[in-house]
């Protein structure tokens, strides 16, 4: 068993615990409201109460009028649930096989249900294959831009930290593309620059909350349009095309951490096993330079034995 590769599992997940508690109370302290859910409901509830029966003076008790309200949303969404159709079997397909899984739009019958697992399973390892792929030309194009910029412009044949450079320059595309998908969304769904952004990274890192979906009200609204082959592929085609061109930037993002990660490792080591190296060799030259003043020693310890050696000899004779 490998007990170096153990410890290192607990040292990550214990960091991994910490940060999502801090982040747990950084999200509790910005998000806290003074009223609960629930408190909130109450009391707009009363209000809605109140107001319905004065406007129409009828009598009507609490628990007929919450059942009455429960009536009234279930019509509300249905009314705003969209159909299933092929544009829309598409878009649900595309959500499953990238992993973002907004749930705007699910399949409710069992058959549907055991279809959509399998689906998956056979699915999403091609469409990850087919990003990856992506992600790695993407990737490998920056690199090449990067080592003609080093070349063409600051004369290095070899560069140094070339990997580095191209992550950082991925990343920046990267944030370059959230921006430009936050300004899209300005003017197709009437958000926030910050919700468009938010919007964008929740679908492009493929976490998909659900509460921001990008282009869908725009896509409701086209199938409720008079031509609605045409809007439909003219929607889905401004849609998913830049959401996949995100979705294969963020891939070359992780590769080009994934090389960059690997060139710091060949760095660290190089230079370890130069301070080895350089340490070997002090070894080396401190153990010659002690063996030669051995020897000088050993010469100067000869030098003035011999004399004494003949002084003896001849006063012996």
């Amino acid at each position: 068993m490998n007990y170096g590769l153990v410890k290192k599992g607990l040292w990550r997940a214990i960091l991994l615990y910490i940060y999502a508690f801090l982040g747990g109370c950084i999200f509790y302290v910005i998000e806290r409201k003074p009223e609960s859910s629930r408190e909130i409901y109450t009391r707009l509830t009363e209000q809605l109460h109140q107001n319905f029966t004065a406007k129409f003076n009828i009598s009507m008790n609490q628990s007929d009028f919450e059942l009455f309200m429960k009536e009234a949303f279930f019509v509300v969404k249905t009314g705003k649930r969209i159909d299933w159709t092929l544009f829309s079997g598409l878009s649900f397909t595309m959500m499953s096989l990238t992993t973002i899984g907004f749930g705007n739009i699910t399949p409710e019958t069992p058959l549907g249900q055991i279809i959509t697992i399998v689906y998956c399973i056979v699915g999403i390892p091609i469409c990850l294959a087919f990003l990856k792929t992506l992600g790695e030309t993407i990737a490998k194009v920056v690199e090449k831009f990067v080592l003609l910029v080093e070349r063409q412009f600051f004369g290095r044949r070899r560069p140094e930290k070339l990997k580095t450079k191209s992550l950082c320059l991925t990343f920046i595309l990267m944030v370059f593309t959230l921006c430009l998908g936050g300004l899209t969304q300005i003017y197709m769904e009437d958000w926030s620059f910050v919700e468009g952004i938010y919007a964008f990274f929740a679908t492009l890192s493929t976490i998909g909350y659900g509460d921001y979906i990008p282009g869908w009200s725009t896509l409701t609204k086209a199938t409720a349009a008079e031509n609605k082959r045409v809007h439909l592929w003219l929607i889905l085609s401004a849609l998913a095309l830049p959401g996949m061109a995100g979705l294969c930037v963020v891939s070359a993002v992780i590769n080009s951490l994934v090389d960059a990660l690997d060139e710091l490792k060949i760095q660290i080591h190089v230079q370890s096993k130069c301070l080895r190296c350089e340490r070997k060799a002090s070894r080396h030259n401190e153990t010659v330079t002690l063996e030669k003043s051995n020897e000088d020693v050993n010469l100067e310890n000869n030098f003035f034995r011999v004399p004494v050696k003949e002084k003896l000899r001849s006063a012996s004779i």
